[in-house]
């Protein structure tokens, strides 16, 4: 059974590389367990330095009392009593409910909205089959933002209660944690944000609600099905509710594969990937294809699940010549693959996964000097974690130093997407001033101007797309290699100077399910 948890999410592994653009470690009190509240979560970033929401539980401290190890001088929470002055030196509008600039104080405008707060849900997997890190990095990224947020006067003078469910990674826990946090659409959150879920049909009970989920994505892609969910790369397929993509595909192009191929010299390339998992398979298949398109000469490896046959592969790559290697495998299956190709003294040139791997984590998880050959890349493009350069950049590795001191070294890229993500939910709600409300928030997240996150994100937004007559792609992406010396990931190809024009590449969607 665990085996088959482990299949599903392959899938998702490989198309976070290719489709679009896998995470995270907070203490597990810090979660709740789907339906384990009658809140359906419990408010986050109250602890590890965090500046607490205020309405937080599980022994966070309240407006007016100062942080439990935080520096600066002991951040206080928005709108306390104590002077509404928070540790950054801004100066917070909370105490007096109305929004800075604005003619008419806050009001309880819409669900999930007082004068002086605003309620978030936020649903992840964080007690599957995978660990606690693989799919929590949204989170974390979104936690740190609004944390960082609400210590300089949160949105237009109100703070943001950041909610957070673990599903367990199952459909059942993703409906409970959607049925918890969301209520009837009335009673419960105003907003879902940088939600990262295994099974996500709970995605359609809030969409059905026409709650607004920002960000983030689903890792079975039932995200671009949904009218109300807004996913972290764009929004670019029609969405009835019901079926994923268009007209049962979903599309991408190659820019990633032309990228080994014009940088790097690339002719030929091995594509591993699961042969009993459709999903892997599936992948795989899409990976050769793309390659295929791009002119490189292509050798599959379909490798049995349960009696893997790595050294053969590999030894089958090193007669051939092979330099380049892409998977559609799990985390795990990679460790092993690493293992093989060193013992067996296979030297490579790439060895591309998913952004699943885009993590500090690899230093102390993957062998020498297999690590070395890893590449990864965020589809569209997105600042990576190592550009401090970038004030933006600088900004959340203070946050996350800040805020998850105990996670210091163990960033991942989605991390910067989850910040992202938060970014745009906040700029989207700043919008509307003193009366927040969702039909506004979505006219922001609807608009036809592409979204930037202040320069972070390769513009995206949601325009929609006929792929009968839409044949190819400009897309700028971002790619990212392990380098030993640094120990950490290192931007090789940032998105501002990494942009192709490929044709379209169709890949089969996988189908749409409430249960």
């Amino acid at each position: 059974m665990r085996r088959k948890t482990q299949l599903a999410v392959l899938i998702a592994l490989a198309a976070c590389l290719v489709l679009t653009a896998c995470g995270s470690r907070r203490p597990m009190k810090d979660f709740v367990a789907a339906g384990s509240t009658a809140n359906g979560g419990t408010a986050v970033g109250a602890t590890n330095g965090a500046a607490p929401v205020p309405g937080a539980t599980a022994g966070a401290a309240q407006p007016g009392q100062s942080v439990p190890g935080a520096t600066g001088g002991g951040a206080t929470v928005p709108g306390s009593t104590s002077g509404g002055s928070t540790a950054t030196g801004g100066t917070s509008t909370q105490g007096s409910g109305r929004a800075p600039g604005a003619s008419k104080p806050n009001t309880a405008s819409d669900a999930g909205v007082t004068p002086t707060t605003i309620n978030v849900g936020n649903i992840v997997t964080k007690s599957g089959s995978f660990g606690p890190d693989q799919f929590t990095a949204f989170y974390y990224g979104a936690a740190a933002y609004f944390d960082y947020l609400n210590a300089h006067g949160g949105i237009n003078g109100r703070a943001v209660n950041f909610q957070t469910c673990d599903d367990g990674g199952t459909g059942q826990g993703n409906n409970d944690c959607a049925r918890n946090l969301a209520k009837d659409g009335k009673t419960g959150v105003f907003a879902f944000v940088a939600d990262d879920c295994l099974v996500c049909p709970g995605l359609k009970y809030i969409s059905d609600l026409k709650i607004p989920s920002v960000g983030g994505l689903a890792i079975d892609f039932y995200d671009y099905a949904l009218p109300y969910s807004w996913r972290y790369s764009g929004q670019m397929y029609p969405t009835d509710g019901q079926h994923i993509g268009y007209k049962g595909n979903l599309y991408e192009g190659t820019q990633m594969f032309h990228y080994f191929k014009a940088k790097m010299g690339m002719t030929k390339a091995g594509v591993i990937y699961y042969d009993q998992s459709a999903q892997s398979k599936e992948a795989g298949d899409s990976f050769a294809l793309a390659l295929q398109k791009e002119g490189v000469q292509v050798t599959k490896y379909p490798e049995n699940v349960a009696l893997p046959q790595w050294d053969s592969d590999v030894l089958d790559m090193k007669h051939k010549g092979i330099q380049f290697l892409f998977d559609s495998l799990d985390i795990g299956g990679n460790q092993n693959l690493c293992k093989s190709i060193d013992s067996n003294q296979l030297v490579l040139k790439a060895k591309v996964s998913t952004i699943s791997t885009w993590a500090q984590s690899v230093g102390s998880t993957f062998d020498y000097p297999c690590r070395t050959y890893i590449y990864s890349s965020d589809i569209p493009g997105t600042l990576g974690y190592d550009q401090t350069n970038n004030p933006e950049i600088a900004k959340f590795r203070a946050a996350m130093d800040r805020y998850f001191r105990s996670r210091k070294n163990n960033l991942f890229e989605w991390n910067v997407d989850g910040w992202a993500s938060a970014m745009w939910f906040a700029d989207a709600a700043k919008s509307c001033g003193a009366d927040l409300t969702r039909i506004c928030l979505m006219n922001y997240l609807n608009r036809p101007q592409p979204y930037s996150a202040h320069g972070i994100w390769y513009p995206r937004n949601n325009q929609k797309y006929n792929f009968q007559t839409k044949k190819t792609l400009n897309q700028c992406i971002t790619i990212a290699h392990w380098n030993e010396a640094k120990k950490d990931f290192q931007t090789v190809g940032d998105y501002h100077n990494t942009c192709y024009t490929t044709p379209y590449i169709p890949y089969k969607a996988p189908s749409a399910s409430s249960s």
